[in-house]
């Protein structure tokens, strides 16, 4: 496994609103395929809060029960971004103090940690992706609750990622160490890119304790530190101490919406709390007037791409999933240089020839992640695959297979229960499973889609949708019916590659044993599973559809789009210090 330890202190978790950018950060590494853990510290000002509240009890709390009060704090956050997770679909387990087994030695609210069990941790993560885990706790050797002290969320992230062998990276609200505070009086302060540890014990702390510093050190451990979906950050104890040359603060990226329904608000909520980064300049609506569940800023709703269009947007983000009505404005867009981000598989999937040049390259202008599985990162897996396959061909995906379509779930457990196909489908519709017209799900169509996109992303093959056999649920009644309680139907999308470079690729209904992981998908649950020529399988889940799962992924592809312009405003930057035309 490559583990990535992520520690969220409370100036990033500054109230729970602010949980959205950890789950960001949290799939951005599992997106780029680690295992996460996510160290939390509590929310806000709660430590300093619980601390008051127990002086005001006693000039001299005592220490036990302190310790056990101000784990409360980083409790609460474990489960609030443990909930956070969920609603965005993301699969994660969460451990408390006791369960997370940090074993301390010392004093009872300024502890060392010393042991960790190693192969349980190991096992949860294996079991699912993220883990979240609480900072600045752990178990006295006496048993009792402990504290690491000022700093000890980032001394246990550090700790855990010693042991585990991973990489740390600690989020603050400022993107790496600096000379000075940069909220201080006087000149701006440079950002170190990186700085050695020795360098690092003359700052003045306040950023980066001295005492998880102290651990990092006497153990050679490398470690980032940086804020939020940014790259920019300061690589701590490296063996030179460098400043950067970071260029002038980018204004925000102007981005144009199409569809505001249940994918769109969801992305429109998130550009919001992000002002910083992207700018919403307007969103495209069959209907202005209509009341939506959530409130834009006056003059940004529009009945017609053309006056979004000239609001002269940097990105577009298709979430209408109307292919043929928007299909030649994203056209025109593209090849007028604007970026476009897109959730509907049927774009991709039936004008694959049309758009490839636009969805090659390391920085393509079209990104659609959310066209296939929604928030499970199925895309990047593959095309991960093949990049390692590049080093050594053993790595390269053989086959693939998954259960691409909730509908489908929900109505073959329906089916399986008693009910009949209709009175199944008719149910998915009530609850907003299916819609009006549910013949993509049922007849396969929508599983075809997205395999064929999978098909591109791991061989580079235009393979056309309605070129792959395709089986819907309608005949899988009977087979649903006859399931025993060890078993489950399921739509299966697979596909195979063969030596000779011939694909064979088919959705069907299969009866699956019920410790399959494909039989595990439920509800709107997708499921992947990715064999490499050597054997090896990948099994990635979570949800598929759905208003957060998929603007999740939407967002995914706008920060990567944010990061490639941030890394080209660098490069230009440094570019022009050493052609003279700026100065140093």
């Amino acid at each position: 496994m490559s583990i990535q330890v992520l520690k969220f202190g409370s100036s990033v978790l500054a109230s729970p609103a602010h949980l959205a950018d950890a789950v960001h950060e949290i799939y951005r590494w599992w997106r780029s395929g680690d295992r996460v853990v996510a160290v939390v510290s509590a929310i806000g000002a709660t430590t300093d809060r619980l601390l008051r509240e127990a002086e005001q009890l006693s000039a001299r709390p005592d220490e036990e029960a302190t310790a056990e009060l101000l784990a409360t704090g980083e409790a609460e956050s474990v489960a609030l971004l443990k909930l956070a997770l969920a609603k965005a679909g993301i699969p994660s387990s969460a451990l408390d103090a006791a369960r997370l087994g940090v074993r301390t030695t010392g004093p009872l609210l300024d502890a060392d940690p010393v042991a960790l069990d190693v192969e349980a941790l190991q096992a949860r993560l294996r079991e699912r992706p993220i883990l979240v885990v609480p900072g600045f706790v752990g178990r006295h050797e006496d048993g009792r609750l402990s504290l690491l002290g000022r700093g000890g969320s980032d001394l246990t992230a550090l700790f855990l990622a010693a042991r585990l062998g991973g990489k740390c990276r600690l989020l603050k609200d400022v993107p790496g160490l600096y000379e000075w505070d940069p909220a201080g009086d006087g000149p701006p302060p440079r950002r170190y890119a990186s700085i050695s540890f020795a360098d690092a014990l003359e700052l003045d702390g306040e950023i980066l304790q001295k005492k998880a510093l102290g651990f990092a050190q006497a153990r050679g451990l490398r470690f980032q530190v940086g804020r939020c979906a940014a790259d920019r950050c300061t690589e701590v104890g490296a063996s030179a101490t460098r400043l950067a040359q970071d260029p002038p603060a980018l204004p925000p990226l102007r981005v144009g919406l199409l569809g505001l329904g249940t994918v769109g608000v969801g992305v429109a909520a998130h550009l919001l709390r992000q002002p910083e980064r992207f700018q919403l300049v307007g969103a495209v609506v069959n209907d202005p007037g209509k009341r939506r569940a959530i409130d834009l800023p006056e003059g940004l709703l529009f009945g017609h791409p053309d006056p979004l269009l000239a609001a002269r947007p940097e990105v577009l983000i298709d979430c209408a999933g109307d292919a043929e009505t928007f299909a030649l404005r994203l056209i025109g867009a593209l090849e007028q240089g604007v970026a476009v981000i897109t959730a509907d598989k049927a774009l991709l999937a039936d004008s694959t020839g049309n758009l490839a040049e636009w969805l090659a390259g390391a920085e393509p202008r079209l990104r659609g992640s959310a066209a296939v599985a929604g928030v499970v990162p199925g895309i990047e897996a593959v095309q991960r695959q093949t990049r390692l396959a590049e080093q050594d061909p053993s790595e390269r995906v053989r086959v693939i297979e998954g259960v691409l379509n909730g509908t489908t779930n929900f109505v073959l457990e329906r089916v399986a229960e008693g009910a009949t196909l209709e009175a199944a489908v008719g149910e998915a519709q009530q609850l907003g499973f299916a819609e009006a017209d549910p013949s993509s799900d049922l007849d396969g169509l929508d599983a075809q889609r997205k395999l064929a996109l999978l098909v591109q992303s791991a061989w580079g093959e235009t393979l056309r949708p309605d070129h792959i056999a395709c089986t819907g649920i309608r005949a899988a009644a009977d087979l649903a019916a006859r399931a025993t309680p060890h078993e489950r139907v399921r739509l299966v999308a697979r596909a195979e590659r063969f030596g000779n470079g011939g694909i064979v690729a088919e959705v069907a209904p299969r009866l699956l044993p019920l410790d399959h992981p494909m039989a595990q998908a439920q509800g709107e649950g997708n499921v992947l599973v990715l064999e490499t020529e050597a054997g090896a399988r990948i099994t990635l889940a979570g949800k598929g559809a759905g208003r957060w799962p998929t603007a999740e992924a939407v967002m995914a592809d706008l920060f990567d789009l944010w990061r490639a312009r941030c890394r080209a405003a660098t490069a230009a930057h440094l570019a022009a210090i050493e052609s003279g035309s700026e100065v140093e």
